[in-house]
C-alpha cells in the first residue's frame, strides 16, 4: 500500500497495517508470533505512542515490561523477549518503507543480552546407573546405543543398515 499521511499515526496503526499487509503473506506460525508479540506486549505498552514521537526508549520501555512481567505474571525468557524486538524492528522497518517513520528505533535501543545456560555433563556413574535401569525395559538397545554413543533418540531410530559403516 501507499501509507504517505503520518499525521495521527501511531504505534497502534503501523501494527494494524503490518498485520493486514505483511502477516497474511507469512508463514502461520511466524504470523502468530508476530500477533502474540503484538497483542500481548507492543500495543499495551506503546500502541498509542504517535509515530512522530517515536524513540528507542519506547522499545526498551515493552522490553523491560517483559522483563518484569510477562504471561502469568512471570519474566519472559530472553529468546521471548528477542522474538518481540524481532516483531518491533520488522514493523518498524516496514513503516520506513511505507513512508511513516524516518527511523527505526529498535536500532538504537539496547540489545537483549543472553546468559548462557551451564552445561552438566553426564558423568560415567550416572551414565552406568542409567544403563543398568534401560536392561529390564524392552527398547533396551537403542537407548544404549544413545547413551553410548551421543545419538539423540530421533536420530537413532532414523539408522537404517546402511547408516552404520563397519570397520575391520
Amino acid at each position: 500500500g501507499n501509507y504517505t499521511d503520518t499525521g495521527d499515526k501511531t504505534v497502534a496503526s503501523l501494527c494494524k497495517l503490518f498485520l493486514d499487509d505483511v502477516v497474511a503473506n507469512l508463514a502461520p506460525k511466524t504470523g502468530a508470533q508476530h500477533r502474540y508479540a503484538i497483542d500481548g506486549y507492543i500495543n499495551p505498552a506503546i500502541g498509542i505512542v504517535k509515530l512522530s514521537a517515536l524513540k528507542p526508549t519506547h522499545v526498551d520501555k515493552v522490553i523491560n515490561a517483559g522483563r518484569i512481567a510477562g504471561k502469568g505474571g512471570k519474566p519472559l525468557a530472553p529468546a521471548t523477549l528477542r522474538m518481540i524486538r524481532r516483531t518491533m524492528n520488522a514493523i518498524f522497518n516496514r513503516g520506513i518503507e511505507w513512508g511513516l517513520l524516518s527511523n527505526n528505533p529498535v536500532a538504537k535501543s539496547r540489545k537483549i543480552k543472553v546468559e548462557p545456560k551451564a552445561i552438566d555433563p553426564m558423568t560415567t556413574d550416572r551414565a552406568k546407573a542409567l544403563y543398568e535401569a534401560f536392561l529390564s525395559v524392552p527398547t533396551v538397545y537403542p537407548l544404549a546405543l544413545c547413551l553410548t554413543t551421543g545419538l539423540r533418540i530421533g536420530e537413532c531410530l532414523g539408522l537404517t543398515h546402511s547408516s552404520i559403516k563397519q570397520t575391520d
